[in-house]
């Protein structure tokens, strides 16, 4: 991650029609480290499961093991194909239909995020639009994002007023 990471995510979250207080409706827990994210999304989404049977638990991880769409996953069973395709496409659509005149001066490859960033917008829109509770576990231990919430106290905080 680099001092552009979160403006140009907010950019991108723009440029399909969201904001960042949208995502505060996901109820995110966000899960760091180095080692053992997923089984930790995973072993929180059981327990999840088990104390709010109603509730419905998304959970986006990174890597997938056999098919892309293992990443997004709603009550610990991946979004079928059809679903992701219509989700890639949504994202995609919104981001080709963005015009403004400095997006038609920029090259290219800047037209779209790269790939994580890409299916990270793909999680969002698809937990926003199946309106679930959110798992998120794909950043390092290190991750400044991660690091400024702790110091904020916001990371704490989202945790108790979700539970």
């Amino acid at each position: 991650m680099n001092a552009t990471s979160l403006p140009e995510m907010r950019e991108w979250l723009r440029r399909i029609n969201y904001t960042s207080e949208d995502l505060n409706g996901l109820n995110m827990i966000h899960i760091t480290g180095t080692k053992g994210k997923g089984s930790t999304c995973a072993f929180v989404s059981s327990i999840l499961q088990q104390v709010f049977p109603h509730w419905r638990i998304g959970m986006f991880t990174s890597p997938h093991l056999k098919a892309v769409n293992e990443r997004i996953q709603v009550n610990s069973v991946p979004i079928s194909e059809d679903d992701f395709a219509r989700y890639f496409w949504e994202v995609w659509d919104r981001l080709e239909t963005y015009q403004s005149t400095e997006e038609r001066e920029i090259q290219s490859s800047k037209r779209k995020p790269v790939y994580f960033r890409f299916l990270t917008l793909m999680a969002w829109h698809a937990f926003l639009d199946m309106k679930v509770w959110c798992l998120y576990g794909v950043s390092r231990a290190y991750d400044r994002l991660t690091r400024r919430l702790w110091r904020l106290g916001l990371v704490g905080n989202m945790i108790l007023r979700t539970l």
